[in-house]
């Protein structure tokens, strides 16, 4: 079992970068934004996610077994070596959409193909259900009106 013991921001396709507020979230703008879910060797990975009644987008679970860091020794964890793959990085088969997981949502948005849709004038929650997760994962939100976004995930190891 692996839980995240703080959570990483939330990174714009820009670089912009937006902290997590404990209990509240991330206060995202319009844009394509990347929260990293990665888990260490994970077999199931759930993820469960909410938002106010301003977010308006669609959220989709990718992933990838290409390293974050250009590290020999430590190809995801060692942030003192250069970038390799990083997390809003939008090169084609860098990261891959699963179009697998399972999305239960409730009011507020609607799921299909592994892309939940959110209207926006209704806050929800949904959880994505993930089985045979690569290494590295990320929930990839595309807004159109920005809004508070909580991202929260849960491993099973092997």
């Amino acid at each position: 079992m692996f839980q995240h013991s703080s959570r990483p921001p939330a990174v714009k396709s820009d670089g912009t970068k937006v902290q997590y507020v404990p209990g509240k979230g991330y206060t995202l703008t319009a844009g394509t934004w990347s929260i990293d879910v990665s888990q260490p060797d994970p077999i199931n990975v759930a993820v469960h996610v909410t938002w106010d009644s301003a977010l308006t987008g669609t959220v989709n679970y990718q992933d990838s077994n290409l390293p974050a860091f250009a590290s020999l020794s430590a190809p995801y964890t060692d942030s003192s070596a250069s970038t390799d793959v990083a997390l809003n990085d939008a090169t084609a088969g860098n990261w891959v959409p699963n179009n697998s997981p399972t999305i239960t949502s409730t009011t507020g948005g609607t799921a299909a193909g592994g892309t939940l849709t959110i209207a926006g004038g209704t806050a929800g929650g949904a959880r994505f259900d993930i089985t045979g997760a690569a290494r590295r994962g990320r929930m990839q939100l595309v807004l159109s009106v920005g809004g508070a976004f909580r991202c929260h995930d849960h491993g099973k190891q092997a």
